[in-house]
């Protein structure tokens, strides 16, 4: 009595491992498409921003609403992007490149991500996101939210991205770890 029992497994279990470079390696769009942006405006966090986004209450946000599109003019996906006011003027270099937000915010403020939290679930577009992207209201939708924590833990950017069903597919691939087993 008072001594226990160790149990292991005879083979070690299967692991497999996605390895990144780069957060810009990760939900990467092609290079033929732009984030336009439609409007901005500074909000102040209110109950149902703060379920949306999970925040806190009266934090202020700089609220960017963007759509992206193909060089064809095909838009691929509704952007809603919240940062914290400080980087409002991010907004110069949004769209004349495929330099993702949170880059550009690294480029301009050096503010980098120590943090990145990604939640993708099925959802259906609102009237608003439909009509922007050239589709019916309801139309079944991939929606990607993005939170981007600094060392503190605290949120700079939040971005909702909105793709309609067929415009976009998200592929990874995954390398089973040295060593791993079935």
């Amino acid at each position: 009595q008072g001594s226990g029992t160790l149990v292991q497994a005879r083979e070690p279990a299967a692991k497999y491992v996605q390895t990144l470079g780069s957060l810009g390696e990760f939900l990467q769009y092609p290079e033929d498409t732009r984030l336009h942006i439609l409007s901005t405006e500074e909000r102040i966090a209110d109950k149902a921003l703060v379920e949306k986004l999970d925040c806190r209450q009266r934090r202020r946000w700089f609220h960017i609403e963007a759509v992206r599109k193909r060089s064809d003019g095909l838009p691929l996906n509704w952007s809603n992007i919240y940062l914290l006011p400080k980087y409002a003027s991010v907004t110069q270099w949004i769209g004349q490149d495929t330099t993702p937000v949170h880059t550009l915010i690294d480029r301009h403020f050096d503010q980098r991500p120590a943090k990145v939290e990604i939640d993708m679930f099925a959802g259906e577009l609102s009237a608003n996101s439909a009509a922007k992207l050239e589709v019916a209201a309801g139309t079944p939708a991939l929606v990607i939210v993005r939170r981007y924590a600094d060392a503190g833990g605290k949120y700079y950017e939040i971005s909702i991205i909105e793709h309609p069903a067929g415009r976009f597919t998200y592929s990874m691939e995954l390398e089973r770890a040295w060593g791993a087993r079935d």
